[in-house]
C-alpha cells in the first residue's frame, strides 16, 4: 500500500502496536524501523525520540502536515494526539 500518510514506529517496542493500529484505521503505510527518513506526505509519529523531532520537523518543512502522539507525563495510561 501506498499513500501519502505515513505512522513511523521509530523502533520503540513498546509504541509499535498504537503506531500500527493508527496506521490500519487511518489507511497509513507503517514504518516501524528505529531512525526512520521521511518518506514524503503526511506523518503520524510517537513523542521526540529516534526521530520523531527530525520526522516532524521534515514534514513541516515540506508543507505536510505532522500528528504527535505521546502519553501523558502524569497518568501514563493515557494518551494525546498533538
Amino acid at each position: 500500500m501506498t499513500s501519502n500518510l505515513h505512522a513511523y514506529g521509530c523502533g520503540s517496542p513498546i509504541r509499535l502496536p498504537v503506531i500500527q493500529a493508527l496506521a490500519k484505521g487511518s489507511s497509513a503505510d507503517f514504518i516501524p524501523n528505529a531512525n526512520p527518513r521521511y518518506l514524503g506526505g503526511d506523518s503520524i509519529v510517537w513523542g521526540l525520540i529516534r526521530g520523531a523531532d527530525q520526522l516532524m520537523h521534515s514534514t513541516r518543512t515540506n508543507g505536510c502536515n505532522y500528528y504527535q502522539v505521546d502519553n501523558a507525563y502524569f497518568g501514563h495510561n493515557f494518551f494525546f494526539i498533538g
